[in-house]
């Protein structure tokens, strides 16, 4: 979207629904609009570590259900295999959604700078919907696996 009029120039940036508001002298005012995505609070290389995390869990997780499940344990120690499978869980699921849970129930984004806070109020509020929400899949997808061993025999 373009307008070049005398007032200045309004024109569509960036991928993110960031507006580029009517000039004010040298500077540029950015104006959300009214359909930005939320972005996600993780970074390409924090993303590639919770799938990496989560990998790994998830082999070991594999490997301690399936011993438990094998062996004479009572159902109650065939549950411990849980923990693992929350870390594997919780790790594919942050990778997959670009969001890490804890970091946006704490308001912050990990950038290729390090941390940073969520200023915006609506970006905020949706960044921690998300989070939560993967945190409760993570833990209820960890709880059907580990029903599944829990009941194996």
């Amino acid at each position: 979207m373009s307008d070049d009029g005398a007032k200045g120039k309004v024109s569509r940036a960036g991928s993110e629904g960031t507006r580029l508001a009517r000039s004010v002298g040298s500077g540029y005012a950015y104006v959300m609009a009214a359909t930005a995505p939320v972005r996600s609070n993780l970074d390409a290389r924090a993303q590639t570590m919770q799938l990496r995390v989560g990998l790994v869990a998830l082999a070991l997780a594999l490997g301690v259900g399936t011993v438990l499940a094998k062996s004479t344990l009572g159902p109650g120690f065939r549950a411990l295999a849980f923990v693992p499978l929350l870390f594997a869980s919780y790790g594919l699921l942050a990778a997959f959604c670009r969001t890490c849970g804890l970091t946006a129930i704490a308001g912050r984004r990990i950038t290729s700078d390090g941390s940073e806070r969520v200023i915006d109020r609506a970006e905020l509020r949706a960044q921690r919907r998300r989070g939560a929400g993967v945190l409760v899949a993570s833990a209820l997808l960890a709880a059907l696996v580990t029903a599944a061993f829990v009941f194996a025999h």
